[in-house]
């Protein structure tokens, strides 16, 4: 007697899975290197959950010096945060543009702008372009003459 047409489908959809789990099951009990994020150093303690992160620490410390955020601008551009910076702040215009380009809001803008770069004004006056870099010039003169 052959089987019928549901029969045949729970087959293949067992298989498919037993597939699926296998090929899991290799790939968390590999011995793979996890190296970290920020630093590049190999992670020695890294449990099921954590390896299933796209990217990963082996500290807080460098994980408070490069976030989630900044490491997939840096894997989605290929380059690093102070160049993806410099880049955008010469192409665009307005912050808002900058920022809507990068996916951030305007205040975490300024932040890494001075976490990355040191004074937000100078690094706006040297790499900024039109209206904008005469803005942060004007500034940038000012709080020199104070």
């Amino acid at each position: 007697m052959m089987p019928d047409i549901i029969e045949i489908a729970i087959i293949q959809e067992i298989a498919k899975l037993k597939k699926e789990n296998e090929a899991l099951q290799g790939w968390v009990k590999s011995n793979d290197v996890y190296r970290c994020a920020t630093c590049g150093k190999p992670i020695e303690k890294l449990n099921t959950q954590r390896k299933l992160r796209p990217f990963k620490w082996d500290s807080r410390k460098c994980f408070e010096w490069k976030s989630r955020k900044i490491v997939a601008l840096e894997a989605e551009y290929g380059l690093d945060i102070v160049e993806i910076l410099k880049e955008t702040t010469r192409r665009y215009g307005k912050i808002r543009a900058q920022c809507d380009a990068l996916g951030i809001s305007v205040p975490y803008l300024y932040s890494i702008i001075k976490k990355y770069c040191g004074d937000y004004v100078k690094f706006m006056s040297t790499y900024a372009s039109g209206k904008r870099r005469t803005e942060y010039l004007s500034k940038l003169k000012k709080q020199s003459s104070n």
